[in-house]
């Protein structure tokens, strides 16, 4: 035998052990594992392989994962029976073995005319206060969930001067950060509020003159400054009746200086926006599935969450990427845990996503959810809000906080 042949044979056998192996198709009757957690239902080998014929209708706007008609795969039907559905260890890990969901509050219809009457937005949590402030569209209140009362109480405020339609928030240095769509009198604009005195001071309401189309998330970076998300749903939706005349965008604006610049103007209808811990990279996602005026669901349109890496020292974003498509509605608000888990309000639920852009577990609720936020002791209540309904998720007590306040 020549070396040649002797080498030859030895990659051959290396190729064989290290890349010609594939992994056993799931059988029909172990693909959906009832009970294999407190609450949970487990989706082996992510259900990659379903007999023939299946089904989901209606492109995800209204379906969810459970509703898919797969007949064929004994326990698929009880998915939605559950709270909790993982695809990978890693998110029944995240859930511990005492993690529960309870629906909280019902929040009240909107009396105007707006094409998503009962939706809140927003929510952020004020620490020192152990408050949760989140948002009612189309009014000039908001809402408060004091966590300092068992169970926790539910009233409405109002800032000072008052704020019409507030959406996405953050938080930074003591103040809270909302943005506004515009409308009811008022322009899209960046607004901080002071929770102890109960003011609202605007910030940011234009590019050069020209006002923006209608703000819809943002998030404050170390440094202070501000990334936002500018689509054009306030005109779409009704709450602004002014005709957008920027290109839907991702915008920065440096609370020093008064500057601001478009980051990105290739989204569709860009939504919702969220840092990574270390700041290296920022999400955004595009939700022009929804589009129109009022906004009408396309199964085709984009639903995706891009990923950027950034450059806090010019405020900038690059190298953007796409991150994940969603198969549930679209991807609207976000958060990130300490583990670089991206957790975003995915229709009737929460999508959780792990840093490489792997589904590894849903949240479902019995609402559509908007938006979330961690609150309590080593942040391991989440939060989530939206049209109609408010809930809470009991993660695990133990282990490192799930995200930084």
């Amino acid at each position: 035998m020549t070396l040649f042949t002797s080498l030859l044979l030895a990659y051959l056998s290396i190729a064989t052990d290290s890349y010609l192996v594939l992994a056993e198709p799931i059988a029909p009757s172990s693909i959906v594992e009832l009970d294999c957690g407190p609450g949970i239902v487990c989706i082996n080998g992510y259900g990659a392989v379903l007999p023939f014929p299946f089904n989901r209708s209606d492109g995800g706007e209204k379906s969810t994962y459970g509703d898919t008609n797969a007949t064929n795969v004994p326990g698929f039907d009880k998915i939605n029976d559950y709270h909790f559905v993982s695809f990978d260890d890693k998110f029944k890990r995240l859930l511990g073995g005492d993690a529960t969901y309870e629906f909280m509050f019902t929040v009240a219809d909107v009396t105007h005319e707006v094409n998503t009457p009962n939706c809140t937005q927003g929510p952020v949590w004020i620490k020192d206060r152990n408050w949760i402030l989140f948002t009612q569209v189309a009014e000039y209140w908001q809402y408060r969930i004091d966590l300092n009362y068992h169970p926790p109480t539910l009233q409405q405020y109002s800032a000072s001067p008052p704020i019409y339609s507030a959406d996405g928030g953050s938080f930074h240095e003591g103040l809270a950060y909302f943005v506004s769509p515009g409308g009811g009198g008022q322009v899209p604009s960046v607004v901080t509020y002071n929770a102890s005195s109960n003011e609202a001071t605007t910030i940011l309401n234009n590019y050069r003159g020209v006002a923006f189309n209608g703000l819809d998330d943002i998030v404050v970076d170390p440094n202070g400054n501000v990334f936002f998300t500018d689509p054009w749903f306030g005109y779409l939706d009704d709450f602004n009746p002014t005709p957008p005349v920027l290109t839907p965008g991702v915008w920065f604006f440096n609370t020093s200086s008064g500057s601001s610049k478009l980051l990105d103007g290739t989204l569709q209808e860009p939504n919702g926006i969220v840092a990574s811990p270390d700041w290296s990279t920022v999400y955004v996602s595009d939700t022009g599935v929804n589009s129109g005026r009022p906004p009408t669901f396309h199964p085709t349109g984009p639903r995706t969450i891009y990923a950027y890496d950034t450059d806090l020292s010019t405020g900038s974003l690059l190298n953007k990427r796409t991150f994940f498509i969603n198969d549930e509605r679209d991807p609207d608000g976000m958060k990130i845990d300490v583990l670089g888990n991206l957790w975003t309000a995915s229709g009737r639920g929460a999508d959780v996503i792990d840093p490489a852009g792997n589904l590894i577990g849903k949240v479902q609720t019995n609402f559509t959810v908007t938006n979330l936020v961690f609150t309590g002791d080593n942040l391991r209540d989440l939060w989530l809000v939206g049209l109609g309904g408010v809930a809470k998720v009991h993660l695990a007590e133990r282990g490192n906080r799930i995200t930084k306040i």
